[in-house]
């Protein structure tokens, strides 16, 4: 299909640049997928160099593509921990969205306030907490008042920017905001988990974790640990009938409750609890997929070493 597209490609450009472009896109998905991040980047800076300028000669015409592969790209340096050049990426797409959004805001404000989260997850995971909060808040803001007069449509918007302030106020150790802001999230999540459960479960493991650990920074031990293990009971299920798809989330899970545990001195049950993560981990190879999982296998590692002492 490559070959085919890229020799059409060369010998007409303008009549197949579309399609070619789609198939390196969607190709290096594919390879995102099968946790092949650098053939994935390969594929990915190949479609954006046609694009740029595509985009350049025509703005209007290309800016959805253009944009999309930068954004593709981004999370692909994500995977590899290169928050840098994610942020550089995303940075440029917030710039051409941020315009258009100011000239036609029921148009783009969708994909601006993704663009605005993304850039705070991103300085989130660089540890600069203060520029999340800033990124995270000015999502918030527009996605609350679109969910106030649209709940069903904009549910999903204004929970992630709930929660994604709220993790950035944690990381502050501004522990009573994040409360107010996960117990948000929750309060609408719990609703829409009971009529939909497929669609909203893995929001709703994630919203307990959230909340389970604030609550133990704030010492309220009983109400962490049943949030822990309410997310994990959830997704031990879902990981049991789906490992593969399950496995992140359930590895997550394991890991939160076992810091719970590690942090009231409660060392056998975190130890069994982080002795089974690294066995999920193990499992599914996903310390050699993904580079994240090769610093989370080192963490567990070292605090199955410290509570065995």
């Amino acid at each position: 299909m490559l070959s085919i597209r890229e020799k059409l490609y060369q010998e007409n450009p303008q009549r197949w640049a579309e399609s070619y472009t789609n198939v390196l896109n969607n190709l290096g998905l594919v390879y995102k997928d099968l946790n092949n991040h650098n053939k994935a980047i390969e594929l990915y800076e190949k479609a954006l160099s046609i694009r740029e300028k595509l985009y350049q000669e025509n703005p209007q015409r290309w800016v959805e593509r253009y944009t999309g592969t930068l954004i593709n790209l981004g999370n692909a340096y994500v995977d590899l921990n290169n928050h840098n050049k994610a942020i550089e990426l995303y940075e440029k797409v917030l710039s051409i969205r941020e315009k258009l959004y100011q000239e036609n805001p029921q148009r783009w404000v969708e994909r601006y306030t993704n663009s605005l989260n993304e850039l705070g997850v991103a300085y989130r995971e660089l540890k600069d907490f203060e520029k999340a909060v800033e990124f995270h808040s000015r999502a918030l803001k527009i996605t609350e008042k679109l969910w106030q007069e649209n709940p069903r449509r904009w549910a999903e918007h204004y929970i992630k920017s709930l929660n994604n302030l709220g993790i950035a106020y944690r990381e502050l150790k501004d522990y009573e905001k994040a409360l107010e802001l996960h117990t948000k999230a929750l309060s609408i999540l719990e609703k829409l988990y009971q009529e939909n459960p497929q669609r909203w479960v893995k929001y709703y493991i994630d919203n307990l974790n959230n909340l389970g650990i604030v609550h133990k920074e704030l010492e309220n031990y009983s109400i962490a640990e049943e949030l822990h293990n309410k997310a994990l009971n959830t997704v031990e299920k879902l990981y049991q009938e789906n490992p593969q798809r399950w496995a992140e989330n359930y590895i997550e899970s394991l890991k939160n409750l076992a810091d719970f545990y590690e942090s009231i001195n409660m060392h056998d049950k975190a130890k069994e609890l982080y002795n089974q993560a690294v066995s999920v981990i193990q499992k599914h190879e996903l310390d050699k997929a993904k580079p994240k999982f090769v610093q989370i296998l080192s963490q567990i590692k070292e605090r199955i070493k410290e509570n065995t002492e």
